[in-house]
């Protein structure tokens, strides 16, 4: 029976798989400060939620965003503009391996660095006039996530 299940894996690809990732990251802007917390991607879903509990927690749900305050949970807002960095960055996270090193959205220059030490992206560096950060990823790990923790209320 393991051999007629183990043969089945070999005939579907592993990228047909759909992936359920967390990551640690650590957003390090120009003037040094840094925020930390935890992101979460489940096909079409994601979660990208700040460990201090004065900032909030972005959901992505199909194609609308939501901003959830850490404080206070109840209060959700949908979020309307200015969300095509936030959908890049995680598409380009989904889609790893297959993505580019460095390209351009809108007036963001961004540039991708891969880790030596594990098979994924070490950091996501964000380039504009006004903003410059970079974003690193530590000890991902592919899990099986519960739909709920992408639920907004």
């Amino acid at each position: 029976m393991t051999k007629k299940i183990f043969f089945l894996f070999l005939l579907f690809p592993i990228n047909g798989i759909a992936m359920e990732l967390k990551c640690n990251f650590e957003e390090v802007y120009m003037d040094g400060s840094v925020q930390n917390g935890l992101l979460y991607i489940k096909e079409d879903l994601a979660r990208y939620e700040y460990a201090d509990p004065q900032l909030f927690t972005l959901i992505k749900r199909t194609k609308k965003f939501y901003l959830r305050r850490n404080d206070r949970p109840e209060i959700v807002n949908e979020v309307k503009e200015n969300t095509e960095l936030a959908d890049t960055i995680i598409n380009v996270i989904r889609d790893f391996p297959d993505i580019k090193q460095s390209f351009q959205i809108d007036k963001y220059d961004i540039d991708i660095e891969l880790s030596k030490k594990e098979d994924f992206i070490k950091r996501i560096s964000i380039k504009s006039d006004g903003k410059n950060l970079s974003v690193y990823f530590n000890g991902c790990e592919n899990i099986f996530m519960d739909k709920k923790l992408f639920e907004i209320f």
